[in-house]
This record gives C-alpha cells, structure tokens and sequence, in this order.
C-alpha cells in the first residue's frame, strides 16, 4: 500500500489518516 501512497502523493495520505477506509483505495485509483 506504501507504493500507491506514493503515487498520490502527500494529498492521499491526509485523506487516509481521514477516512482510514477501504474506500479510499478505489476512489485513490479512479
């Protein structure tokens, strides 16, 4: 999962610590 953080850089990591979901995978990757 560190991979894809990285690809979306520091914006998608303060959304995870947010939502800490499985749902911010997908929505990360549309």
């Amino acid at each position: 999962m560190v991979s894809d953080k990285e690809e979306l850089v520091p914006i998608g990591q303060e959304i995870f610590e947010i939502q800490a979901l499985p749902v911010a995978e997908p929505v990360f990757k549309d």
